[in-house]
């Protein structure tokens, strides 16, 4: 993790890191989609669909959920592919480097811990995302 400092405040990113499991997964020369997901996707378990090799697509995973840490952006879809991780298919390996080629194009992103020079306290805002009964397998809700 780094932290830069700028004229609004601290910013903490993985900037290097990003462009290290970019360049590992073969990815660093992508292009990029706007989003970090496609709208209103449903991942399952489709075992009529090809698997994918196990061992990267977990590489991928955990690669992406360390980069949680300064990303909660990529949170919740990171947390949708987790679930694959016993029998990855074709599907959920897309749903992974879609979100690998949506950090090559969000690689500035990072989190503000904004400045306080009016001697008030600081706030912190935050957003959730939920998926009610968007669990096709067992109907379980994603917050």
């Amino acid at each position: 993790m780094e932290f830069q400092m700028s004229k609004q405040g601290m910013v903490l990113h993985q900037r290097k890191y990003d462009k290290e499991i970019l360049k590992r997964f073969r990815m660093d020369n992508s292009n990029h989609p706007s989003s970090n997901v496609e709208p209103n996707v449903k991942l399952e378990n489709n075992v009529e669909e090809d698997k994918v090799d196990a061992t990267l697509f977990k590489q991928i995973v955990g690669s992406l959920r360390y980069m949680c840490n300064s990303r909660p952006d990529i949170s919740f879809v990171v947390e949708l592919v987790s679930r694959y991780m016993s029998e990855p298919r074709v599907s959920n390996m897309k749903v992974a480097r879609r979100i690998l080629r949506y950090l090559k194009g969000s690689i500035e992103y990072g989190i503000l811990f904004q400045r306080n020079s009016e001697g008030k306290e600081a706030t912190i805002t935050c957003f959730s995302d939920v998926d009610w009964c968007g669990d096709k397998e067992d109907q379980r809700s994603t917050t």
